[in-house]
């Protein structure tokens, strides 16, 4: 099956349109087309979004409730068809892709609420007869952007809020993932969302964010991705006035102590971190550890780690699949010979990769100098660096050493120092003595280079409206 393009309530197959290969990372192979759109394509998305807006801000929010929540029970009712089309073209293991698709339904489910709980206002006024309405008003048409990693939960957080507040979207999703974005079409289609308040696009990424952040049809901008991303598309914002939430890169520190159950804390993070080999921007990347247990952590660490089954995503025999692309792979391979060529201590302790697909068996590096790569970039694949500390303010501050601020975990049997420690992170989320750092309920986002704005919980929906004041005067007086 190939790819289309879903613009002004039509379907434009890629047969119709120049197109890019969409590659299976399991074998490296062919498996369908992916359609560039066209300067044309994307003038009339931004007619339809316009268009569309008009006619959904004006749905009663109940309406727009009642169509994000049976969006949510379509999409559970094709739990296993999305799961397994989000595998098939992005790798992760099927086991993590019904996972998505759990996750996605419950966050249309609670965008569905959200509908409901966006209210005003009203203010008491300082002057005499005067009545202060504060309304909260759908920001405009928006233009979402978002990754190849998460291509069901990425663009649903973006584009549920956004359609709880009454907003139409255009949601360019990642050429190596436009079947999974035509599935969360068809959901919210079938489910009551106004043909015209959702377009889909793919294609050039530069070309299609500088039209669309151009046009004054769009109000505001919504990107997850790199902090490259993040940077050039900021500037464009800023450079139109366009408002934006930038969901971007992560470099999460991992602190744990010396009096902590090592086993199972090898194991719970040792999960983490495989968690679609590794290719999450909330990933447990850094590792510092203190001396008294570092070298039984990174052996039990380590023995976890070989358990871990790589191959196909389809196989429910398997733990890891493969990385998206052949760039994760030329990636994974510079940040290995770069730490061991600084001195880095290199240990592979994944099982071997197949030799067809895009995999990598996971790798540590330990004690990697400062001027590593593996000590200063966010690696987003199977790559664990570790290095030892002594100290709590020691480890604090190289653990906010880093430019990116998005999660951080902490692990410590003293409940009141593990609170002090993840108070001092300098991250928009913490997962303490567990690993789980995003909730639907609550805001999700990141500090410093991770960008600014926040996705999910009532920050999430309240994000893509304007607040209007209206101040009223009495002009009469109908006391006794």
């Amino acid at each position: 099956m190939d790819s289309a393009l879903y613009i002004d309530k039509k379907w434009i197959a890629a047969d119709d349109r120049s197109s890019l290969p969409l590659i299976d990372p399991s074998s490296g192979n062919e498996i369908g087309r992916v359609p560039i759109a066209t300067e044309g394509d994307l003038d009339n998305a931004l007619r339809s979004a316009a268009k569309g807006f008009e006619e959904w801000r004006r749905f009663a929010p109940m309406k727009r409730a009642e169509a994000l929540a049976r969006s949510a029970t379509l999409l559970r009712e094709r739990r296993e068809e999305v799961a397994r089309t989000i595998t098939i073209e992005q790798g992760k293991v099927l086991a993590e892709a019904l996972g998505e698709v759990d996750t996605s339904a419950a966050i249309l489910d609670w965008f569905a609420g959200e509908a409901l709980r966006l209210c005003g206002r009203v203010v008491p006024s300082s002057q005499e007869g005067l009545e202060l309405r504060v309304s909260l008003e759908p920001i405009g048409p928006v233009a979402i952007f978002t990754p190849w990693n998460f291509p069901l939960v990425e663009p649903v957080a973006h584009a549920a809020a956004a359609l709880a507040a009454g907003c139409s979207t255009i949601i360019k999703v990642a050429e190596e993932t436009p079947r999974t974005g035509i599935a969360l079409i068809e959901v919210l289609l079938e489910g009551g969302v106004h043909p015209n308040a959702i377009n889909l696009l793919t294609g050039d990424p530069a070309h299609i964010s500088a039209h669309l952040i151009a046009s004054s049809v769009i109000r505001k901008v919504a990107l997850t991705g790199s902090t490259e991303v993040g940077r050039k598309l900021a500037s464009l914002c800023g450079h139109h006035l366009k408002p934006s939430t930038m969901e971007l890169g992560g470099n999460a520190p991992v602190i744990v102590t010396n009096n902590v159950d090592v086993t199972e804390v090898a194991k719970m993070l040792a999960m983490r971190k495989n968690r679609n080999a590794g290719q999450v921007c909330t990933a447990p990347n850094r590792f510092f550890i203190q001396r008294g247990i570092f070298d039984d952590f990174v052996h039990a660490y380590s023995q976890h780690m070989q358990s871990f089954l790589i191959g196909s995503g389809l196989d429910h025999q398997v733990s890891t699949g493969p990385l998206a692309h052949n760039r994760r792979l030329g990636a994974m391979l510079d940040y290995v010979n770069d730490a061991r060529t600084k001195g880095a201590g290199i240990e592979i302790v994944g099982q071997a990769a197949p030799n067809k697909g895009y995999y990598f068996a996971h790798t540590l590096a330990l004690e990697a100098p400062s001027s590593a790569r593996v000590a200063t970039d966010e690696i987003f694949g199977p790559i664990s660096a570790f290095w030892k500390f002594d100290d709590i303010p020691e480890v604090i501050g190289r653990a906010n050493a880093s430019s990116a601020g998005l999660a951080g975990y902490v692990f410590d049997g003293d409940g009141d120092r593990a609170s002090f420690i993840a108070e001092q992170l300098e991250v928009g989320t913490v997962a303490v003595n567990q690993g789980i750092v995003m909730f639907v309920e609550a805001p999700f986002g990141g500090v410093k280079d991770s960008g600014f704005g926040r996705i999910l919980g009532r920050e999430g929906a309240s994000s893509y409206t304007s607040a209007k004041l209206i101040s009223s005067l009495r002009t009469r007086n109908y006391g006794a």
